[in-house]
């Protein structure tokens, strides 16, 4: 969501507090950001100048891994939480809280005042379990991903095993070399030649799929963990990250179901995407 569309929703918030998904991390501008530090945690609060709404802004960031406690405290503090969209969460029912022009008058007239300002060991401590933890998730959603569908290819006809399969296999190398040397701050990541990847195995499984070679479960279990996977690597999340530099980040992950065979349900024809 752009700058214009946040400001328009702060504009009319009220005491609704409005958090939007950008990259790998979730934001609070404004008010919304005011709230978020005096209910929920207190973050390192950024400010600009932006030049399409002509305004000072002010907002804070933080990782996915942090909702669940918001959720909570919401929950504990009786304030509705809704989940909007996939980039937009907004919290109501919070009481009236006075003091944002005060808070916000105060980081704008103190433009070095992050970096003067100490960090405690608890949150450097923090930041680098956060880190970790996303960084683990991502690593083991890939790399389950490769295992299973590696385990598929041995399994098809002779006819196909060494055009089809053969390329399904080169394509998840592709991918889980790109991400270990990710994980382990090695390089950037070439989120395009990831992504390109992932659509052909996409591509793959489905042919297959169709030469009844993989069963409907199976196609849809590697589909549903490719989308996981997308939404994690897209190019724009990728952008936080430069030449392996480790940032604070969180993964975007929807908890994964197991596999067929083991519980797993499949997702019904009619929500089967096609390629």
């Amino acid at each position: 969501m752009n700058t214009e569309d946040i400001i328009k929703f702060e504009n009319n918030a009220g005491n609704e507090l409005h958090l939007f998904r950008d990259r790998l991390f979730w934001q609070a501008w404004e008010r919304s950001a005011f709230l978020f530090s005096k209910i929920f945690r207190k973050y390192q609060v950024h400010h600009r100048f932006v030049q399409k709404v002509a305004q000072d802004l002010v907002w804070l960031g933080f990782p996915k891994t942090v909702l669940k406690d918001v959720q909570m405290t919401a929950k504990q503090k009786a304030f509705s939480y809704e989940v909007l969209d996939d980039s937009h969460i907004v919290i109501k029912g919070i009481p009236d809280i006075d003091g944002f022009q005060e808070w916000k008058s105060g980081i704008l007239s103190s433009p070095t005042a992050d970096k003067k300002k100490p960090v405690t060991k608890e949150a450097k401590d923090s930041s680098k379990k956060d880190v970790k933890t996303a960084e683990f998730l991502l690593y083991r959603l890939v790399f389950d991903f490769i295992i299973y569908s590696s385990k598929l290819v041995p399994k098809i006809d002779r006819d196909y095993k060494f055009t089809i399969g053969e390329r399904i296999v080169n394509e998840l190398v592709n991918v889980g070399e790109h991400i270990f040397l990710y994980i382990n701050h090695r390089t950037a990541i070439d989120s395009t030649s990831v992504i390109d990847s992932l659509y052909r195995i996409r591509f793959d499984f489905r042919l297959l799929n169709e030469l009844k070679q993989v069963s409907i479960d199976q196609w849809m279990f590697v589909n549903t963990k490719i989308e996981e996977i997308l939404k994690t690597i897209m190019p724009e999340s990728m952008s936080l990250r430069t030449h392996g530099a480790s940032k604070e980040e969180s993964s975007i992950l929807p908890s994964s179901p197991g596999l067929p065979g083991d519980g797993f349900t499949p997702l019904t024809r009619s929500n089967e995407c096609l390629f």
